[in-house]
C-alpha cells in the first residue's frame, strides 16, 4: 500500500547526475556510478521522485554538511 501522495523532491547541485537521472541514457562511463545514483534514477523513472538541479550557492544545507568560509556561512544565516 502506498501512503505517499506526492513525489519526493530531490535538489542536487551536480548537473550531470540530474541529467542522467532524468534521461534514459547510459554510456560506458555511467556504469561506474555509485549505487545510490542508480536507485534515484529508478525512483525518477517510476515517478516516485523528482530531481532538480540547484546551484551550489543556493544549497541551504551546505553549512550543515561541510565546512565553509566564515563569510559564506554568514550568507546562510
Amino acid at each position: 500500500m502506498n501512503f505517499i501522495s506526492k513525489s519526493l523532491r530531490i535538489y542536487y547541485n551536480n548537473s550531470v547526475i540530474v541529467f542522467i537521472a532524468k534521461n534514459n541514457k547510459n554510456d560506458s562511463r555511467s556504469k561506474h556510478f555509485d549505487i545510490k545514483y542508480l536507485a534515484i534514477k529508478e525512483c525518477v523513472k517510476e515517478k516516485r521522485a523528482v530531481i532538480k538541479h540547484i546551484s551550489t550557492e543556493l544549497m541551504i544545507a551546505d553549512p550543515l554538511t561541510k565546512s565553509m568560509p566564515l563569510l559564506k556561512f554568514k550568507d546562510h544565516e
